[in-house]
C-alpha cells in the first residue's frame, strides 16, 4: 500500500513547479492519496513535503497513514497553512472550498496566487492501478452476493423499502463500508424515474423491479444495474429489455483502447432511437467508477475523452417510459491489456421471478 501512494504522490508532485504547492481540499481526493477517511481533512503538498490537516478526532488514525504524510491537528485551518505554506503559488480545488474560506485565503495569504487545480488530479486518477481495480472487485462481488440473497424475498406484497433494506443489510453484512450511493430499488411506472426514491410501492404480479446498487469497500464504490420482472414480461416491456440488452453488448463490443467514450454513447443511443424509442435513454451511457461512483471518464455525447488501459467505468443504456415502465442494464467495466471486462457476474439476459 505504501508503495502506491508514493506513486500517486510523485505523480502529483510531477506536475508542480519547485515554488508551488497544492492544497487537496476534496476529501476523496485527501483519501486517494493518503488512504485516510475523514469528515476533515486536507492536504497541503510540495516537491518536498506533504501534510495532513486535520483535527483531534482523526489524529491517530491519520498519523498511521502508509503516504508519509507530516499530521497537523491543532488549531484552525489557516493557522496551520501559515506554518507550512510559503510558496507563491498554491493550487486549490475551488469547488471544494466554501466562500467564507476562500475569502479568509486571499486575506490571510494576500501575496499568494490560488489558481484552480482543474484536471491535475482527475488525470492521476482516471487510470487504476493494481489495488484500486482489486478493491473495486471486491466491492461489485460484495454487492453481487447480496443481490442473489436479496431475490428470495421478491413475492407479492413485499414493498421497494423492503428490499432496498435487505439489500442494503445483506451488502453490511459481507464487508461493505456503507452503500456507495443512495440504493434505487423501483417497481412498475416507478422505474421509469431514472433516479427515483424507494418508497411504500408494493410488489404487484407484471411489475418490472429495477435496482441500481453498490456499496464501498476499502475506499472504493461498486454500481450495477438490473431489471426483473414479476410474474410476467409483458410483450411492451420484453420488447424494451430486449432493446436495451442489446444496446448494451453492443456498446460494450465497440469498446477498446483509443476510441471515444463519445462513440460508445452513440452506438447505444442510435440502436434504441431506431428500434422505436427515440429520446427514451435520456442520460449518458456511462460514467468513471472509483473513489467516487461518479468520475471520469464520462460515457456521454459530448464526452472529448478516449478509452485508455485501467480506465473503469459504467455501461448503463435504458429506455424510460413515463408511466409504464424502465429498463437499465449496467455493469461496471475495465479495460486492462487492451480487453475489456466486466466486474459483476450477474445474469443479464431477461429473467422473471
Amino acid at each position: 500500500m505504501k508503495h502506491c501512494y508514493q506513486t500517486r504522490l510523485k505523480k502529483l508532485r510531477n506536475q508542480l513547479k519547485e515554488n508551488e504547492g497544492i492544497l487537496v481540499s476534496d476529501p476523496k481526493n485527501a483519501f486517494y492519496f493518503s488512504g485516510i477517511n475523514s469528515s476533515n481533512i486536507h492536504l497541503y503538498i510540495t516537491h518536498e513535503k506533504a501534510w495532513l490537516l486535520t483535527d483531534f478526532r482523526y489524529q491517530q488514525a491519520a498519523g498511521e497513514n502508509d503516504a508519509g504524510f507530516l499530521v497537523l491537528s491543532e488549531g484552525s485551518l489557516v493557522s496551520k497553512l501559515k506554518d507550512i505554506m510559503t510558496e507563491p503559488t498554491v493550487y486549490i480545488e475551488q469547488q471544494y472550498l466554501t466562500v467564507h474560506f476562500y475569502k479568509m485565503l486571499l486575506d490571510h495569504f494576500s501575496q499568494t496566487d490560488f489558481p484552480n487545480v482543474r484536471s491535475m488530479i482527475m488525470d492521476i486518477r482516471l487510470c487504476k492501478d493494481s489495488q484500486e481495480l482489486n478493491c473495486l472487485k471486491t466491492a461489485q462481488q460484495i454487492a453481487d452476493r447480496a443481490y442473489l440473497e436479496m431475490l428470495s424475498f421478491v413475492k407479492e406484497g413485499v414493498s421497494e423499502l423492503d428490499l432496498k433494506a435487505e439489500l442494503e443489510y445483506r451488502m453490511a453484512k459481507y464487508g461493505a463500508q456503507k452503500p456507495s450511493f443512495d440504493t434505487i430499488c423501483l417497481f412498475g411506472p416507478h422505474a421509469a424515474l431514472p433516479h427515483g426514491e424507494p418508497a411504500g410501492r408494493t410488489l404487484s404480479y407484471g411489475d418490472v423491479m429495477l435496482f441500481d446498487f453498490g456499496c464501498l469497500y476499502q475506499g472504493y464504490c461498486s454500481d450495477v444495474t438490473r431489471t426483473v420482472f414479476f410474474g410476467e414480461a409483458p410483450q411492451k416491456a420484453r420488447h424494451a429489455y430486449e432493446t436495451v440488452l442489446t444496446a448494451h453488448k453492443l456498446a460494450k463490443e465497440w469498446i477498446a483502447v483509443g476510441k471515444s467514450c463519445a462513440g460508445a454513447d452513440k452506438i447505444a443511443r442510435d440502436y434504441i432511437d431506431g428500434q422505436g424509442y427515440p429520446g427514451a435513454f435520456g442520460h449518458s451511457l456511462g460514467h468513471g467508477v472509483g473513489v467516487k461512483v461518479h468520475e471520469h471518464p464520462t460515457l456521454g455525447q459530448n464526452s472529448t475523452e478516449l478509452f485508455a488501459n485501467g480506465m473503469v467505468f459504467s455501461v448503463e443504456p435504458g429506455i424510460y417510459l413515463p408511466g409504464e415502465f424502465g429498463i437499465r442494464i449496467e455493469d461496471t467495466c475495465y479495460l486492462e491489456n487492451g480487453q475489456l471486462y466486466s466486474t459483476t457476474t450477474l445474469e443479464k439476459e431477461l429473467t422473471v421471478l
